[in-house]
């Protein structure tokens, strides 16, 4: 065969080549469409069962559809991190003084929902002892000015696989208030959902409310974190079985997440449409120039379901930020150096497998609530009778605390 007829043939069969690699790619594409969670924003949103049923059920009545944008609403980082405006608030200086008349007064209708917590839920629950000890220390917390806006800051990749971001916040101490950066970390359990601390207005005082890990998102104060905590819920991402799914649009995913576990979908919820990054930046509750937002039916009941405390790593990264200097606002005016961890937290740590526990606990309490009003009926009705006999309720498991936080790989 000469080498001209051999040309001849090979460009006779370009065009075949041509149609078999269109169809491998269509086939290829086809394959991701039907692995990887829908991008577009039609149906229901996943991230909703996030919520407490009742305020899923009426978030789903509030949402309007949108034109899915799977090319220009994904996570942007900004071009410079303190190139953009000043914070929105005023610095607040650490001088002590009298709350402003303009404030709501202490015990008012308005801000009750902010006093500190005076019980524990679950007392036979090893976790939620924790988790109360962890809450009556956080109502030590407390200042008299307000917190300072929150910085404008970039989300790191998320390392991996189950990650879960929870994002920066203001603490207060000796040196005033100070920043503790975001970071991503591993959840003490498949299925967890961390709903952020919060600063709330009550007694003319501002009181810090922690953060804890729960089945659903609570209260957080309507305080707008970015990167899907957008003051209610928690719409980056959801749980799929023992797999987190990844919503790109609020989430800085990047290259190291599994392809199947991302989905990209605007955040539009009361028909208002959300980006990765607030566009206000007030960081508490009620006071003067306040978040002025209730908890809504279904985040009062998240706040008293079960739930694990802040982890051992979130402690000392807390800890941590009170010692340096650069984190106090009366050095960084609102810039911190350091916004957010890079390295994440609990990478070293297997996730329990205990959903189903925390799921027991709650049956408990639901069942515990519904006996006491039947209990004192009856009672009210026997007159002075012998002490009722104490119900025995079998104990769950109780859980091993979780090791210290470190980094590496997941």
């Amino acid at each position: 065969m000469t080498t001209t007829s051999a040309s001849s043939k090979f460009l006779r069969r370009l065009p075949h080549l041509a149609g078999l690699a269109a169809a491998l790619a269509f086939g290829t594409a086809a394959y991701a469409q039907q692995t990887a969670p829908s991008p577009d924003d039609s149906g229901p949103d996943p991230a909703l069962a996030n919520m407490a049923p009742g305020d899923a059920a009426a978030a789903q009545q509030q949402l309007s559809p949108v034109v899915a944008q799977p090319t220009t609403n994904q996570y942007a980082a900004p071009q410079n991190q303190l190139s953009g405006p000043p914070p929105q608030q005023a610095p607040a200086p650490i001088v002590r003084s009298a709350p402003s008349p303009q404030q709501p007064v202490a015990g008012s209708p308005d801000d009750s929902y902010n006093a500190p917590p005076t019980d524990v839920t679950d007392p036979q629950a090893d976790t939620q002892i924790a988790a109360g000890q962890q809450a009556l220390d956080d109502a030590d917390i407390s200042s008299d000015q307000a917190p300072p806006a929150l910085p404008d800051y970039d989300q790191p990749e998320a390392p991996g696989d189950n990650y879960l971001w929870t994002p920066g916040y203001w603490g207060y101490g000796d040196v005033g208030y100070y920043w503790v950066p975001g970071v991503w970390i591993v959840p003490p359990y498949y299925g967890a959902l961390w709903t952020p601390g919060y600063w709330g207005w009550y007694g003319g005082r501002y009181r810090w409310h922690g953060g804890y890990w729960g089945l659903h998102i609570g209260f957080y104060g309507g305080i707008n974190y970015g990167f899907g905590y957008i003051g209610t819920g928690y719409f980056g991402g959801y749980w799929h079985g023992n797999a987190f799914i990844y919503n790109r649009a609020v989430t800085n995913v990047g290259a190291r997440v599994s392809v199947t576990n991302v989905y990209n979908r605007t955040v539009v919820y009361n028909h208002v449409t959300y980006g990765a990054r607030p566009t206000v930046r007030v960081s508490y509750n009620g006071g003067h120039g306040g978040i002025n937002m209730a908890p809504r039916p279904g985040e009062m009941a998240a706040m008293h379901e079960a739930h694990t405390a802040a982890l051992p790593g979130q402690r000392n990264l807390r800890n941590n930020a009170a010692q340096n200097p650069q984190a106090a606002f009366n050095n960084n005016h609102g810039r911190p150096a350091m916004t957010a961890q890079q390295q994440p937290l609990g990478a070293n740590r297997p996730i329990a497998n205990n959903a189903g526990t925390f799921q027991q606990r709650q049956q408990v309490q639901q069942n515990r609530a519904q006996q006491q009003p039947q209990q004192a009926h009856q009672q009210g009705a026997q007159g002075r009778q012998q002490p009722q006999p104490r119900m025995q309720q079998s104990r769950p498991a109780a859980q091993h605390p979780a090791p210290h936080e470190s980094g590496g790989k997941h």
